[in-house]
């Protein structure tokens, strides 16, 4: 990955978060490099469109993340430790699903692109469009990219605890503390969790969105 003025800005903004959010910085470099390579090497101009407008619809879901983020900072929710525990699981299943699946879904159709077959096991088919692939699992599209290299993105999200949360496995106490339900224990990383994975779905898309300019 060449340096130049924008590349700079691009890695300036992406250390300024991971020292933040205790992410490892020299990985992201790599995860930069991996992604500009994808969109050098095989992404066609139809498939671009598709990512763009892909793109285009994760940006806008991250604006509405951040503006329901920002009720966890307002004085009604501060006094309700319930309902702001709530709101926080609420959060990071909407940050997996909404936003960081379908970064997921990006990367693995560039993989694709770029000549790599996925297979989606609940079908018994190899996957041939973009459309075929929103119907994958998550689960197997992680697998998928990790196998590629992906590691650090592919590990940042915690999927058994996005599991309890769909299907209710937790308690939560009207003190804030939140418990799995199965195993009675305390879930007390749920803030650091999402930190983690809310800086990596941006470090990624300014990646993404580095890629693409520097491509067209």
């Amino acid at each position: 990955m060449s340096i130049n003025i924008e590349n700079a800005k691009l890695l300036e903004i992406q250390k300024k978060l991971c020292d933040k959010y205790a992410v490892d910085f020299e990985k992201v470099k790599v995860l930069n490099s991996d992604l500009i390579a994808l969109v050098e090497k095989g992404v066609k101009k139809k498939a671009l469109e598709a990512i763009q407008h892909a793109l285009s619809d994760i940006d806008r879901s991250m604006n509405y993340w951040r503006e329901i983020f920002y009720l966890n900072f307002t004085e009604e929710i501060k006094q309700r430790p319930r309902e702001k525990s709530l709101l926080a699981l609420f959060l990071y299943l909407l940050l997996v699903e909404g936003i960081f699946s379908r970064i997921i879904q990006v990367i693995t159709f560039m993989l694709m692109e770029n000549d790599h077959d996925i297979y989606n096991p609940r079908r018994l088919e190899f996957v041939k469009s973009y459309e075929q692939l929103e119907k994958v699992d998550l689960f197997v599209k992680l697998q998928f990219i990790k196998k590629h290299g992906f590691d650090l993105l592919a590990d940042s999200v915690d999927a058994n605890l996005r599991n309890n949360i769909a299907h209710l496995n937790l308690i939560v106490k009207a003190d804030g503390n939140i418990f799995d339900k199965k195993t009675g224990k305390p879930i007390t990383d749920l803030e650091l969790k999402m930190d983690r994975l809310g800086c990596m779905c941006t470090v990624t898309l300014a990646a993404l969105g580095y890629s693409l300019k520097s491509h067209t």
